[in-house]
């Protein structure tokens, strides 16, 4: 059952990738806990504040990129939960990119918005997806440098999910030994 290739196994390592790099790289965006049952894996965040700032929403979306760089890492590609992580990331990379103005992007619609009114052309259209992608790719590969060092951790707290069902950011702590270092 600890086969790296079991789907059981692949969701911990997907989730044990959110966990760590929540515990190891994130000053704001943190996880209580995270479940693994028949049906896959789920993350419990600590509650944040009404204002996320731009710190926060990069967390967040480094965090959802965490369990797909885990798969990628120790399995060679990523599978599980990946469609819910990519929608999420889109959704944040469209805000950061478009809301909050971090390129200072012009364009506030949705992808359906824009084909409805018909008033940005499919050239803006395709040139922010564009944006979006690069954004997201950047992000990724900055996550997965990160987390490259920690692939031992990462199968460490995937076992430790498998076997427990669950895991808290006090037992990942004891798990990964940081109080006595």
């Amino acid at each position: 059952e600890n086969d790296i290739e079991s789907i059981p196994f692949q969701a911990c390592i997907h989730e044990a990738g959110h966990a760590l790099y929540l515990r190891k790289f994130c000053k704001n965006r943190k996880f209580l806990r995270i479940y693994f049952d028949k049906f896959g894996g789920t993350t419990i965040y600590k509650d944040l504040n009404d204002h996320i700032n731009l710190e926060e929403r990069l967390e967040h979306l480094r965090g959802c990129l965490a369990g797909l760089v885990a798969e990628e890492l120790l399995m060679g590609y990523h599978d599980i939960g990946s469609h819910e992580d990519i929608e999420e990331a889109n959704d944040i990379a469209f805000q950061l990119l478009n809301r909050d103005c971090i390129y200072k992007i012009d364009l506030y619609c949705r992808r359906s918005e824009l084909q409805s009114n018909g008033k940005i052309s499919n050239y803006r259209i395709e040139n922010f997806d564009k944006r979006v992608s690069k954004f997201l790719i950047k992000n990724y590969k900055l996550v997965k440098r990160q987390l490259k060092k920690y692939i031992k951790e990462i199968k460490k707290t995937a076992e430790y999910l498998l076997k427990n069902k669950s895991i808290n950011n006090s037992q990942l702590s004891i798990l990964l030994d940081e109080n006595n270092k």
